[in-house]
Formats: structure tokens, C-alpha cells, sequence
């Protein structure tokens, strides 16, 4: 249709025949004029072709010129004659409307209109030919156009959001710059070597918990770190003291991620040896009451255990996996995510590293995430009703010597010995669960002599 229109007005809504512009003595912007102004009487009955489709009959420039007036525009106004010309089409000529409607390529565009509403060039004996060839470049020209456009639009959108990046940028900077961070009061000894730990650019939103040696001091835990220039917030002992390595307005580094440490308040806290890492009554409590201290310093109103709040993905408990199975854990933690995205300046999430709460392949405890999680209730209600907290509620129990793991891969072998030369006993199925009672050489020691699994394939 476009091409058809172009071919005899160059889609100018003004536009006269050619020859009619030396007759007439006036050019098309002239003549497009007095109409306009009322002073050109003979519009209709002058025989001359006008506008995009050179309409010529007394009929059609006398209903355009009405259209024009109701429209209130110039008769030359091309949006005004697009939408007569659709018009005219569906009410005097709707077999050609409904064919260009029902056409579905560019020859069968032309064949519906050629001849039929638009008479052809008489000066161009291959019209028909001509014009299908016109609207093939004007199909990519109007796709072009329209990729421009998508592409001025996205981009306005990505300086849109650069733009409000930077001036929130800005904003918390200042705030930054404005807040000040606090210590715990409940330390009994303070780290005094001089370290080079940068400030912290973000607010104080989790805890990160890290399992270290047990039966060591205080001062042996942070002589250590500062050997290995591996800088924690606070250090807990297996007998429940509280040591202070950097203050919480330094960035630690234990995480290995950034964003975590920027955000993340780390505490090092006494464990035994593999397999479970078992930890003190008295180092417990010392955690929980740890956990409530920063929590009520940095106004948290909340706290929460989980390393799948973030993205939703998966429920790492295995103990969750194994009852509820993979499904219900996943909206589970969906729903967390979301009762959380609206309030997360205002909750304090715990995990461990790496996501200790419930990752039993990186040899964390499972009993401790049980316990945490179990406690995380009775924190916020401490939080609520700015209770202090009495060690007498604090009841660690026994821990278990063995832990859980499920295997994520079909096929999974069980072999003889901790190596994978040695004689494979069986061949499990995806999610069968073993009770591990020790790790070697990174394979778990399936309890009551059943073999060894590989832990890299398991939850």
C-alpha cells in the first residue's frame, strides 16, 4: 500500500500532478494554501490529482476537503488522509480492503490495489513491477527505522537506570559517611596489631559464621588470622570468650566474595575436628547472645537463617529436602524471598561459610545449623521485646558424630576405599541418603562400614 502511494505522490500530502503545477502556474505548497484559506473556489471540480493518492473525481476531493474541515487540519495533512483513505477503502471499496487485510506477502499487497482504488502510472509501463520492488526497499527501510528506534529507546532506558544508579550511588554515600558503627561491649579481649582493613561502603545486612580451631586462646585464633592476613570481625573460644579482631566499620575478608564482606559482620567461633565440627555449650552461647547483640546495635528487627533467600534457587537443608522433598523446600524459600526483598535493611540474615547452614558437602555442621535455626525464633522474640538473654535457655545438647548427605547425581559409586582406583561396592540412584561418621581424602566414611562416598556429588 505504501509503495502504491509512493509511486504516485512520493507519500506527500500535498502534492499535485506534476503537469498541473504548469498549468495551475503554482506550486503544490501554493495551491495546498488556498485551499486552506478558502480562496481557491474550484478545488473540487479542477480535475487535479491531490494528495498521497492523487484523489481526482469531484466525489473524493469533496469528502477529503469535508474530512479536512471536520478534522480541523490542512487538506494536506497526510495523517488526515491516511486515516480518510482507510476509511474510503472500508466503505466504498471493501472487497480491496479486505483483500490487502488477508494479504501476506508484498505481491499480494500490489495484486489487491493495483488498478483498483489507485489508477497506475501512465508513464511507467511496468508499473505494477515497478512499485513491488519499491515496497520491498521501503519494508527495509521501515524496519531499520523501526530498530532505531527500539535501540534509541533501550538505550534511553540503560541512561535512565545509570543515571538513578548513580544518584542512589550518591545518596547512600552520603549516608555512609553519616553512619557509625558500633562494637560489642561483650568482648574480653581486643585484637591490638596494626591491620590494613578497608571501611566497609555498605550497611551491616548479615552475619557470616566460620568454624576455626579448638582448644586454642583468643590470642592464638588472632595470631593466626594476622599470619595468614585473614581478618574477621569477632573470635569466640571453646570456652565462650568473645574476642574483638576488627572492628565492625572494617571489611573482613574470610568470605572470599566481596559483596558479602561488604555487607557482613564475620565471626570465628572454636570448633573440634571433622567430621561434624563440634562446638562448646559455653561457645554457643556465646554465639546467640553474640547474634542478638549485633542485631539490636544495627536496628534489626528480624533474623533469619538461609542460603537460598537471594536467589530462590534451591533449599540447601537436607533435612528439608529428605522430608518435604526438593519442590516444597524451593517455595519455601521462595516465599521467604519475597516476605524479606520488601524489609531487607531491617533483617539480619546468618549463614556460614561456604553456606554453612545446611551445605553438608563443605563439611559444615548440620547439628549446628539445627540448633541456629531453632534459636532464630526465640532471638526475634528476644529482639521484640529487647529481652536480655539468660544462658539457661541456651541448651546446646549432645552433637551427633556423624552427619547426612544425599547424592545429586544418578549413578553414584560406592567404593571400597577413600580413592577412585579402588573396587566399587554399589552403584546408588539420585537422592539416596548415607550417614557419614568421618571424611578422607575428601571422601565421606559411610557410617557402620558401608563404604565410602565421594562428597563433591552430594548435598
Amino acid at each position: 500500500m505504501m509503495a502504491n502511494l509512493y509511486a504516485v505522490s512520493k507519500l506527500k500530502g500535498n502534492s499535485i500532478d506534476s503537469e498541473q503545477n504548469f498549468n495551475l502556474k503554482m506550486t503544490d505548497e501554493q495551491y495546498t494554501q488556498l485551499v486552506d484559506g478558502d480562496i481557491y473556489y474550484n478545488f473540487i471540480s479542477d480535475g487535479v490529482g491531490f494528495g498521497i493518492a492523487r484523489w481526482k473525481s469531484e466525489k473524493d476531493k469533496h469528502n477529503l476537503l469535508i474530512y479536512a474541515q471536520e478534522y480541523n487540519t490542512s487538506v494536506g495533512n497526510i495523517e488526515m488522509q491516511l486515516q480518510f483513505l482507510i476509511g474510503d477503502l472500508m466503505a466504498a471499496y471493501p472487497d480491496v480492503y479486505n483483500n490487502l487485510m488477508q494479504a501476506e506477502t508484498i505481491e499480494e499487497c500490489i495484486n489487491a490495489i493495483y488498478g483498483k482504488y489507485i489508477k497506475p502510472n501512465k508513464y511507467y509501463p511496468n508499473e505494477k513491477q515497478r512499485q513491488i520492488l519499491l515496497a520491498g526497499k521501503l519494508r527495509l527501510l521501515v524496519n531499520d527505522e523501526i530498530k532505531f528506534e527500539q535501540q534509541q529507546k533501550k538505550q534511553e532506558a540503560e541512561n535512565k537506570k545509570i543515571k538513578s544508579l548513580i544518584v542512589n550511588e550518591a545518596e547512600r554515600r552520603v549516608a555512609m559517611k553519616n553512619m557509625e558503627f558500633s562494637n560489642s561491649e561483650l568482648i574480653d579481649f581486643e585484637f591490638e596489631g596494626r591491620m590494613n582493613f578497608a571501611l566497609r561502603s555498605f550497611p551491616i545486612t548479615e552475619v557470616v559464621i566460620k568454624m576455626g580451631k579448638a582448644k586454642i586462646s583468643l590470642e592464638q585464633m588472632a595470631a593466626n588470622m594476622f599470619e595468614k592476613k585473614q581478618y574477621t570481625n569477632y573470635m569466640i573460644d571453646d570456652k565462650g570468650r568473645i574476642g574483638l579482631f576488627c572492628p565492625e566499620k572494617g571489611k573482613t575478608n574470610v568470605t572470599g566474595k566481596n559483596d558479602i564482606d561488604e555487607k557482613a559482620v564475620t565471626i570465628m567461633i572454636a570448633s573440634s575436628e571433622l567430621p561434624c565440627y563440634k562446638i562448646t555449650q559455653e561457645a554457643f552461647n556465646a554465639l546467640i547472645v553474640l547474634i542478638l547483640d549485633i542485631a539490636k546495635r544495627n536496628n534489626k528487627l528480624k533474623v533469619y537463617v538461609g542460603s537460598c533467600v537471594n536467589d530462590g534457587k534451591r533449599d540447601r537443608s537436607i533435612k528439608a529436602k529428605i522430608k518435604a522433598g526438593f519442590e516444597e523446600g524451593k517455595a519455601r524459600a521462595m516465599a521467604r524471598q519475597e516476605e524479606l526483598k520488601e524489609n531487607k535493611n531491617t533483617c539480619l540474615r546468618l549463614r556460614g561459610i561456604p553456606a554453612m547452614f545446611g551445605r553438608l558437602s563443605d563439611f559444615e555442621s548440620y547439628y549446628l545449623d539445627e540448633k541456629i535455626t531453632e534459636y532464630v525464633p526465640k532471638i526475634n522474640k528476644w529482639l521484640k521485646n529487647k529481652n536480655k538473654v539468660d544462658s539457661e535457655e541456651i541448651v546446646l545438647g549432645n552433637i551427633p558424630d556423624y552427619f547426612y548427605v544425599r547424592t545429586r547425581t544418578d549413578r553414584a559409586n560406592v567404593y571400597k576405599a577413600a580413592s577412585f582406583d579402588s573396587e566399587i561396592l554399589n552403584v546408588v540412584p539420585v537422592g539416596t541418603v548415607f550417614e557419614i561418621e568421618g571424611i578422607d581424602n575428601g571422601f565421606g566414611i559411610i557410617k557402620d562400614g558401608g563404604g565410602y562416598i565421594y562428597l563433591s556429588i552430594t548435598d
